[in-house]
C-alpha cells in the first residue's frame, strides 16, 4: 500500500510541531490551520495517544485525500518552510479511517518525494 504524507525534511508533519515555522510571520496561520482541524468534524484518528505513545505517523491512501487537508495558502506557507509530499510503501498499517492512515515509519519505505504543488487543490 502507498501512503501520501506531508512532512518536512526531518520527517515531521505539519500538525505535529511548528518546526521552522515557529517565530515567523506564518506562525498564526499555522495555528489557525491546526485549530481548524482539531475542531473539525472529520472522521480522523486522535493524534496525541497515537503519535506520542504508539509513535505513529499519519497519511492518506491517495494524493486527492491528502489534498483535502490543506488550502492553497497553507501549502504555500508549508512549501516556504521546506515541506513536501513523501510517498511511503508499507505492508502493514495500524489504523485506517475515511481520511487518514496511521502507520509506523520504521516499517515503511520512502519511495518518492513530490513538491506540494503536486497536490490537486
Amino acid at each position: 500500500m502507498k501512503i501520501y504524507r506531508v512532512e518536512n525534511n526531518n520527517g515531521i508533519g505539519p500538525f505535529a510541531s511548528l518546526g521552522s515555522i515557529y517565530g515567523t510571520e506564518d506562525e498564526q496561520m499555522y495555528y489557525d490551520m491546526v485549530n481548524a482541524h482539531i475542531g473539525h468534524s472529520r472522521n480522523h484518528i486522535s493524534p496525541p495517544y497515537w503519535t506520542v505513545i504508539k509513535k505513529l505517523s499519519f497519511g492518506s491512501q491517495t494524493i486527492e485525500h491528502l489534498a483535502e487537508w490543506f488550502t492553497k495558502d497553507i501549502l504555500d506557507i508549508l512549501t516556504k518552510h521546506g515541506y513536501a509530499v513523501s510517498v511511503y510503501k508499507v505492508k502493514d498499517v495500524e489504523s485506517i479511517s475515511s481520511n487518514q492512515i496511521a502507520f509506523k515509519k520504521s516499517n515503511a519505505i520512502l519511495v518518492e518525494t513530490l513538491p506540494l504543488d503536486a497536490l490537486p487543490v
